[in-house]
């Protein structure tokens, strides 16, 4: 199994402890067309579950040609959790989809006037320096963009191996500028072994016996460097 993540940090113009407040009070139940249950709570990381529903129109079609439709009401979710650090509220999803959207929205109801989500990004050489020095760490794969090969030109390279791709001694991107697309790496230690893959949007992908290590590694970079 693989774990894909995302963090933001949500600007929200009520204090934390009102805004966790309405969340409580917006409980999804039975009847609701949205709403939050909560997964885990501490004094400073709290996640929950946030419902919706929503309706499909589907078209079908009798022998004769006939057209006729119904609506199917389906049930879509997303896990999130929330830390607060120096009074500011930060949003890790996780396996983010199109409810995500929703999610802010319903966010911004219960914030009111000046709410607003910046999603964090990652810088791959912050998170390759942050790994412990005693992780076997392999580049399967990289992307970047922008190589300056020339004042008139510029390239995109994507390189994949089956061992380590050790960049400096990649002649196209030595001591060259660029922009980080996207990178693959295996990581081993004391016989444990994960996957990270990275992408410049957020959008981190875990897997293996590392996984949460590495979660929580990541994530305490992005806090602490967003502002």
């Amino acid at each position: 199994m693989s774990k894909r993540v995302r963090w933001y940090y949500v600007n929200i113009p009520i204090e934390t402890a009102v805004f966790f407040d309405k969340l409580h009070s917006a409980r999804f139940k039975e009847d609701s067309e949205e709403g939050f249950i909560t997964l885990n709570e501490s004094s400073s990381v709290r996640a929950f579950r946030f419902f919706i529903k929503k309706s499909v129109r589907i078209t079908s079609v009798d022998s004769e040609g006939n057209q006729s439709f119904s609506d199917i009401s389906t049930l879509k979710n997303v896990d999130f959790t929330c830390t607060i650090v120096e009074g500011k509220l930060f949003v890790r999803v996780e396996n983010p989809n199109h409810s995500l959207k929703d999610l802010f929205n319903t966010f911004e109801k219960i914030s009111g006037i000046g709410f607003y989500v910046k999603a964090l990004s990652v810088k791959f050489g912050a998170v390759i320096d942050l790994l412990p020095t005693n992780y076997h760490k392999n580049i399967t794969s990289i992307k970047v963009s922008n190589v300056v090969v020339s004042p008139s030109t510029i390239a995109k390279v994507e390189l994949s191996s089956i061992d380590n791709i050790d960049i400096d001694k990649v002649d196209m991107l030595s001591g060259r500028k660029y922009d980080f697309e996207n990178a693959t790496l295996d990581l081993s230690i004391h016989g444990k072994k994960s996957k990270l893959e990275l992408n410049k949007s957020g959008l981190v992908k875990l897997s293996g016996a590392l996984e949460e290590e590495l979660l929580h590694m990541i994530e305490r970079y992005l806090i602490h460097s967003a502002f």
